[in-house]
């Protein structure tokens, strides 16, 4: 019989208090961790990348041809509309979930503290690249 270390205990024990099944990682984790938030935030990312593929392939051709438009300006944003509401529809099933499984507190609404550096610096670093498009133009 091996010795679990204390994260693996951690990850493994049952919050104190009614012993609801609710595992301390899965409580103080986000939303987001939970399979179908993952399905959706791949089906985001492989739209994203099909968008910027065939936006480089319809302006490197001569002919432009009007499927690459077609898959481009049409199919593929629905892809991305449909992985971000995949994506939103497992968020509200895991705070479905947890609420329904009785966790401790209520999850806190994402904290914008623009005292701390490293938040301070988000909108900065953010607005560059809005901007350049714009200036460049």
């Amino acid at each position: 019989m091996t010795v679990l270390t204390d994260e693996i205990q951690d990850t493994y024990s049952v919050v104190e208090g009614g012993g609801d099944g609710v595992n301390k990682k899965r409580e103080g984790g986000g939303l987001y961790r939970n399979t179908i938030t993952y399905l959706g935030g791949l089906i985001i990312l492989v739209s994203v990348m099909l968008i910027l593929l065939f936006l480089l392939l319809s302006f490197s051709l001569q002919p432009p041809s009007p499927y690459l438009g077609i898959l481009t300006y049409m199919i593929f944003p629905g892809f991305l509309v449909l992985g971000m509401l995949v994506f939103l529809y497992g968020l509200f099933r895991e705070s479905r979930r947890r609420r329904r499984l009785g966790a401790k507190e209520a999850l806190p609404y994402p904290k914008l503290d623009l005292n701390d550096s490293r938040q301070g610096n988000t909108p900065q670093s953010l607005a560059l690249p809005v901007m350049c498009p714009i200036r460049g133009q």
